[in-house]
């Protein structure tokens, strides 16, 4: 009975409101379904089962890479922190012609670092596309994580931040769905010389 009177008024009532009801409904029910289907897998994949899973894995080190767009500041605090994560570091860098790599390269080698450099020649001015290829590349001879590690300027205020690029916020969007790969920010905060210098 109840049934019956559903559908003479879904019928009677459609052009006037009633097919809301007809297709929302459905939607939401599957919609909230689809939800908790999603969170109870995650909580199959992530809960603890049996005390066998509950020893801290001990992972071999990392390959570190740190992009280097340029040698500056940022550039050897981003170098420095890579080679206390592990003794396997590699600089990377993206130049947009063999000149330019060249003279990359001697300011490179003036430098007290031992720090391997590898520079990859992009004459399209594309940054992005090659190294995620150079990323993917490293991290086919073996199963070790791969730790990538950004230099990243902080302005003084929030507004200064749209003015500078965001190749390192478009790369660590790249990699946030690439598996074993680890990317850690270092951020290099702004100090205005001119204030330090009156406060002196």
């Amino acid at each position: 009975m109840t049934g019956t009177v559903l559908l003479v008024v879904a019928y009677t009532k459609f052009l006037y409101g009633a097919w809301m009801v007809l297709v929302l409904i459905p939607l939401i029910t599957a919609l909230l379904y689809g939800i908790h289907r999603h969170y109870q897998t995650v909580h199959d994949a992530l809960v603890i089962t049996g005390p066998e899973q509950q020893e801290v894995p001990v992972l071999p080190a990392p390959v570190v890479i740190v992009p280097i767009a340029r040698l500056d500041r940022a550039a050897l605090q981003a170098l420095a922190f890579a080679r206390s994560v592990s003794p396997t570091v590699k600089a990377v860098h993206i130049s947009t012609s063999n000149t330019s790599a060249e003279e990359f390269r001697r300011r490179w080698e003036q430098l007290d670092t031992d720090i391997k450099l590898d520079i990859v020649v992009s004459p399209y001015r594309s940054l992005l596309a090659p190294l995620l290829k150079y990323i993917d590349a490293m991290g086919k001879p073996d199963d070790r994580p791969i730790t990538v590690v950004l230099s990243e300027f902080v302005p003084r205020h929030w507004w200064e931040w749209l003015l500078h690029s965001q190749t390192a916020f478009r790369l660590k969007a790249a990699l946030l769905f690439r598996p074993n790969t680890i990317v850690i920010d270092v951020p290099y905060h702004f100090e205005d010389t001119s204030n330090l210098t009156r406060r002196r």
